[in-house]
């Protein structure tokens, strides 16, 4: 019998905070999100979660990471980023092993945290962030049966 286990969380992104459920994956090193232009996202999740899609322009802390950016070339150096010169955006393509696959640019934005000192007092904290916008996603990726943002 084969058994599947999904492991994700919850993070906010961007001012004003909007929660996304991402998928905790240990083989994968950038963090990235379903964003409004995505297409062949899935719009509704087989689990208890409300899916939403990452909007830079509703986030007053939003910025789009430029090709000039040490930031992209760090990415490009790791082979995690392209970019190109048609429009100055650092990109990202992530093709995973199960031939599902995810494409789209990298944001800069505020992620905010719960921090929890000796087990009981939790404090609001935040942290600049960048992370890719997926606007494309095939493969398993489109799936609704256990889709998170």
């Amino acid at each position: 019998m084969d058994y599947f286990r999904l492991y994700f969380t919850k993070v906010q992104l961007g001012t004003p905070p909007v929660e996304f459920y991402v998928q905790i994956d240990t083989g994968s090193d950038v963090l990235w999100v379903s964003c409004s232009s995505c297409s062949g996202c899935p719009q509704t999740s087989g689990l208890p979660i409300e899916l939403n899609f990452f909007d830079p322009g509703h986030s007053s802390t939003s910025s789009l990471i430029s090709c000039s950016d040490r930031r992209c070339n760090s990415g490009i150096q790791s082979s995690d980023a392209t970019c190109s010169s048609q429009n100055n955006q650092c990109s990202y393509t992530f093709q995973y092993g199960d031939g599902s696959g995810t494409s789209g640019y990298y944001v800069s934005d505020t992620m905010h945290l719960d921090t929890i000192f000796e087990g009981s007092v939790t404090t609001n904290s935040s942290a600049p962030v960048v992370f890719g916008c997926s606007n494309q996603q095939s493969g398993d990726l489109t799936k609704s049966d256990r889709a998170v943002d």
